[in-house]
């Protein structure tokens, strides 16, 4: 039921691309030019971030994914599933779990009313914490408000 699309070419990629040689429901495409990963993004149903702990960061993906409207399922901690939880807009995982990961996927597919829903409240997500314009403009002030007390 499930077509997984890992895009890029990291340092595991080798060992990535031995252990998935066998499975015909994974496409390893390499390195991607943006043109071509914003169409796999267009395409695709789900963005993945299986990632272990990266404390005091979220990665790229966790954006990219957001700006297109794709519900989330990941395995980061601290403040990313406290945020898909708020907004409806993914699920989470314990890292290294693969039952949890499995729960997950068949949890956000399970009816089309379900993956509707956290489309929406990617959407929701997207709008509300991570808009550029939006975050610049908030900084600006702050930067404004502590010079007017300095």
């Amino acid at each position: 039921q499930f077509h997984f699309v890992i895009a890029g070419d990291g340092d595991k990629g080798e060992r990535v691309r031995k252990l998935a040689s066998d499975l015909s429901n994974i496409t390893l495409p390499g390195w991607v030019s943006a043109s071509d990963a914003k169409a796999l993004l267009f395409f695709s149903t789900l963005g993945l971030a299986p990632y272990r702990q990266l404390p005091g960061c979220m990665p790229n993906k966790i954006f990219e994914y957001l700006a297109v409207g794709l519900p989330i399922i990941s395995s980061l901690e601290g403040d990313l599933p406290v945020l898909l939880d708020q907004f409806g807009a993914g699920l989470s995982y314990s890292p290294g779990d693969r039952d949890g990961l499995i729960a997950c996927l068949r949890k956000a597919v399970d009816s089309k009313g379900s993956l509707t829903s956290l489309r929406e409240g990617a959407v929701n997500l997207y709008k509300s914490k991570f808009v550029a314009a939006d975050i610049y403009r908030a900084y600006a002030s702050h930067l404004e408000q502590i010079a007017d007390v300095a």
